[in-house]
């Protein structure tokens, strides 16, 4: 019995077997039933058989003109050098030792016809490819190609094209087939993931300290996590970043490949520091357009001026949003980094001047207690808060992705409550996501 399945031509054939007096069927599928010569054509055997209590221990292919083949697996690759009509059949044992034989019909055709049809398809391929490409935007589009290395596949199909106007011979079309087959053109390419606008957080994690000062000005003069409480102290404070994200996949010669991934960042500097954004030497990155930047150590920086409000990148690397090796921070030279230290009180002030002092701080106690709540406030609070900035992270996300959904402030809140929030967090993170004052309450 012949079935069609997406273009394949396909034989289906009911097995008998007997086992004692114990009678079953089994449904064997065997494609294609067509082949050509010269070309390495995959057979593959489907099978009602095999459960997960019952497996196939061996497959012996008997191709019909004196070849013969073992696998383990239900699939080969076997070329035929000669036109005609062969019976493949194919003869397998299964983990209860019961043997399973069948006899198939193939037609091998000669290579002109494939070669034909081959090259059909591909120009086809390719057209649809450029057609996607062109609908993008000039970075999208210009990646993609070259993620894809479109043009060295224009190349190869105009040689196709040209030896095929000459060609007249099998072993001419033999030729042509096989050039095709390394032609690898996706048969389809598609937006497979995207996020657009959305607030930018980066992970602990992702910040590098010696990138930065190798990549922006100033050394080290604290502790690593005084630095890291700097920057997020600055970023949370004085700037905001923004960020979409596509990922583009393809599908080629049936397995879905992910392409490219290509990143807007947008920037809104509401201090006065001019800090750099940081990446990581992906794969194949590349930008927009010239920023300036500089590459060291695995690392490539860019500094943030006022004039640059966005910045585009992409890369081959499979990497998502979720884990984009970036971070932004001023220079070290920039950041406010406690010494720990209060200093050293001179030996022989006076007891007046002690007196004074004392006096002083006892009348501004009130000022500077309030002082040093809003400080704590505006500083510490939120890593009081979110001692893993990853929680920070994820719920703003969440927030932000609710809002997109017109979900309202109350379900968001609800929903929040109900994952194991406490309501001080999800104040917090609702205020900071509304842009409101997240410091002391006073």
């Amino acid at each position: 019995m012949l079935k069609r399945i997406a273009g394949f031509v396909f034989v289906l054939m009911v097995l008998v077997f007997t086992i004692g007096s114990v009678s079953a069927e089994a449904e064997i599928l065997v494609y294609p039933s067509v082949t050509y010569v010269g070309f390495s054509q995959p057979f593959r055997v489907l099978n009602s058989i095999e459960t997960n209590e019952t497996t196939i221990k061996i497959f012996n292919w008997d191709f019909g003109n004196g070849d013969k083949k073992t696998t383990s697996v239900g699939n080969i690759i076997y070329t035929y050098n000669e036109t005609g009509d062969y019976d493949l059949k194919i003869n397998f044992t299964d983990s209860k030792n019961v043997t399973y034989t069948g006899t198939f019909d193939v037609e091998v055709l000669p290579a002109k016809a494939k070669a034909q049809s081959l090259m059909t398809e591909k120009l086809t391929q390719l057209k649809n490819v450029s057609a996607f490409i062109s609908a993008q935007n000039v970075f999208y589009g210009d990646s993609l190609k070259s993620a894809l290395g479109l043009g060295d596949i224009e190349l190869a199909i105009a040689n196709v094209q040209k030896k095929n106007a000459s060609a007249s011979s099998d072993a001419n079309y033999e030729e042509l087939l096989s050039l095709l087959l390394d032609i690898n053109i996706p048969q389809s390419i598609y937006v497979s993931e995207s996020l657009a606008n959305s607030p930018f957080y980066f992970e602990e994690s992702k910040i590098d300290l010696s990138a930065l000062e190798e990549l922006g000005s100033g050394t080290k003069e604290g502790t690593n996590e005084q630095y890291v409480d700097a920057i997020y102290y600055w970023y949370n404070n004085d700037f905001e970043s923004t960020f979409s994200y596509k990922k583009y996949s393809a599908y080629i010669d049936g397995e879905k490949v992910n392409v490219l991934n290509v990143f807007e960042m947008g920037f809104n500097n509401k201090g006065g520091l001019v800090p750099y954004l940081i990446v990581d030497d992906l794969e194949n990155l590349k930008f927009d357009k010239s920023y300036g930047e500089k590459k060291k150590s695995g690392s490539v920086g860019i500094e943030i001026k006022d004039s640059v409000k966005k910045i585009i990148f992409s890369t081959t690397q499979d990497i998502g949003f979720e884990n984009l090796p970036v971070f932004i921070s001023p220079a070290l030279e920039d950041l406010s980094v406690s010494s720990g230290s209060g200093g050293e009180i001179v030996e022989g002030i006076s007891k007046w001047v002690w007196f004074t002092l004392i006096l002083i701080l006892l009348l501004g106690i009130g000022v500077g207690v309030y002082v040093f709540l809003k400080i704590w406030y505006d500083k510490k609070y939120e890593a009081h808060l979110f001692p893993n900035k990853n929680d920070l992270y994820n719920m703003v996300s969440y927030v932000h992705s609710s809002k997109q959904k017109k979900m309202n402030n109350s379900d968001i809140e609800k929903n929040l409550k109900k994952a194991g929030w406490s309501s001080e967090k999800i104040s917090y993170v609702m205020k900071k996501y509304a842009g409101k004052k997240t410091g002391m309450p006073i």
